[in-house]
Formats: C-alpha cells, sequence, structure tokens
C-alpha cells in the first residue's frame, strides 16, 4: 500500500501525518494537526471547528431525514 508521510517539527515537539495513498497536503494537514494537539496550541479553535462540523452534518441529516419522510407511503391507510 503506498502511503504519504509528512513530519513537522517545532523545536523538539513532531507532528506526524500518515494518510494512504499520495496526498502530499492532506498528510501535512494530519501532521499540523498532530503538532498543535501535542504542544496544545490552537486546540481550542481546531475543537471549535470539529464540533461546527460536527453540527451542521447532523443538521443536515436531520433536513434529509424529513425530506425522505415526506416521501413515505402510508401503507395501512391505503388498505382502508
Amino acid at each position: 500500500m503506498l502511503v504519504t508521510e509528512t513530519k513537522i517539527r517545532q523545536e523538539q515537539t513532531i507532528g506526524l501525518g500518515v494518510v494512504k495513498g499520495f496526498n502530499r497536503n492532506l498528510s501535512m494537514a494530519v501532521a499540523f494537526i498532530d503538532l498543535c494537539f501535542s504542544l496544545d496550541v490552537l486546540t481550542d479553535e481546531l475543537e471549535q471547528i470539529l464540533e461546527s462540523l460536527e453540527l451542521k452534518e447532523a443538521a443536515y441529516i436531520e433536513a434529509r431525514t424529513q425530506e425522505i419522510l415526506k416521501t413515505k407511503v402510508d401503507f395501512d391507510m391505503m388498505a382502508e
């Protein structure tokens, strides 16, 4: 399997990013996030971004579920 590995160092702390395939930018982003968590820098901002994305995903799933439920057929009602 081909993987792309990136290491970023800030003084003695290393951030490591390993991704499947050849994606240098994604590997670098993962290494940067790892370094931020290791240094406890920007973690509040990263956590806020992740929470925001989770809320957006939940809202999308709920909206999509409601759209699907509108088209649902009630077979009990059809039998009457």
